[in-house]
C-alpha cells in the first residue's frame, strides 16, 4: 500500500543498475529523460521498454500526483530484477558509445 516508498525505491534501484551494472555515465544532475537516453546504448529494448515505463509511472505519480494501481507497481516490482541485473555483453556496446 505504500507506493511512492515502492516507487522511490524501484526509481533509485533502477539508476544504480544503471551506474552500476550497465554502465551507464549518470550524473548527479541527469534527469529522469537523460537517464533512459544515457542508458539508450546500454540496454537491450525490453530493458529500455521497461525502464521507461518505470520513469513514466514515477513522473505520473510524483509530479502529476496522479494515482498508481497497485498491480503496476507489483508489476514494476516482479519484472526489475529480470530486465536490470543482466548487462550486455561489452562487446555490444555500440562503438560511439564505448569511447
Amino acid at each position: 500500500g505504500e507506493h511512492r516508498a515502492a516507487l522511490a525505491l524501484l526509481y533509485r534501484g533502477m539508476l544504480s543498475r544503471l551506474a552500476h551494472v550497465h554502465r551507464t555515465p549518470i550524473r548527479d544532475s541527469s534527469t529522469e529523460g537523460e537517464c533512459l537516453a544515457l542508458a539508450a546504448d546500454h540496454l537491450t529494448r525490453a530493458q529500455c521498454d521497461y525502464a521507461s515505463r518505470l520513469v513514466r509511472v514515477w513522473q505520473r505519480f510524483v509530479y502529476g500526483r496522479e494515482d498508481v494501481q497497485a498491480a503496476t507497481v507489483y508489476a514494476l516490482c516482479d519484472q526489475f530484477a529480470f530486465e536490470l541485473d543482466q548487462a550486455l555483453p561489452l562487446d555490444a556496446v555500440a562503438p560511439e558509445s564505448a569511447a
